[in-house]
């Protein structure tokens, strides 16, 4: 018999997870091991939450996942803990997967295949299939675009070079989670091209539902 040809992996995805919530957080590294596609990294940034705290403390997670911790209470949504985690990125495009979020297995490898499709591509998003977290039988598709209430952050792939360009997240009181389509829109209105893919392969649990 021939050799099997190992599969190659042309982008490198850093995933970066703002974590708040143990059981959630444990849930989307689940969604990220379940990947069909294999080139990522996962950095989880522990916003001063001491049950994440105690269970990530000198715990081996292996070669493709670090764990970082902020120290003090700067949660803000997330912003700050986010930022934390682009600095220690080093994919080629970064991802977003909050601790109440997840991918299904073939999120990055549609993502993958749309960045070959696309090579001038800079954000690439995909359909979001919203869930209810009070009513299990709730579910609708979410036809992402560039809107208020049209998209989360975690329906994009971002080229790692965007945050050099237009800047990191500014978490502030009075903007809440609004400053992070204030990101995704300074990119858009930057003239970056944009692919969005319709298949829904990003899971967002809605808090009212």
């Amino acid at each position: 018999m021939g050799k099997r040809k190992k599969r190659r992996y042309t982008h490198k995805f850093s995933v970066i997870t703002a974590a708040w919530r143990l059981e959630g957080t444990l849930a989307a590294m689940k969604s990220l091991d379940a990947q069909t596609y294999k080139n990522w990294e996962h950095i989880i940034v522990n916003d001063n939450n001491e049950e994440v705290r105690e269970y990530f403390q000198n715990k081996d997670l292996g070669e493709n996942r670090c764990f970082c911790d902020m120290g003090k209470r700067r949660h803000w949504f997330g912003g700050f803990a986010r930022n934390v985690g682009i600095n220690y990125a080093t994919g080629h495009f970064v991802l977003f997967l909050d601790d109440d979020n997840l991918f299904k297995p073939n999120h990055l490898a549609n993502i993958a295949k749309a960045c070959k499709e696309n090579p001038d591509a800079s954000m690439i998003g995909v359909y979001t299939e919203i869930r209810g977290k009070r009513d299990p039988e709730y579910k609708h598709i979410l036809k992402t675009r560039v809107a208020p209430q049209q998209c989360d952050l975690g329906s994009f792939a971002y080229r790692r070079s965007l945050f050099r360009t237009y800047g990191y997240f500014e978490p502030r009181g009075e903007r809440r989670v609004t400053f992070d389509f204030e990101l995704i829109k300074n990119i858009y209105d930057g003239g970056e091209k944009f692919v969005t893919l319709e298949e829904p392969t990003f899971i967002y649990y809605h808090s009212q539902r």
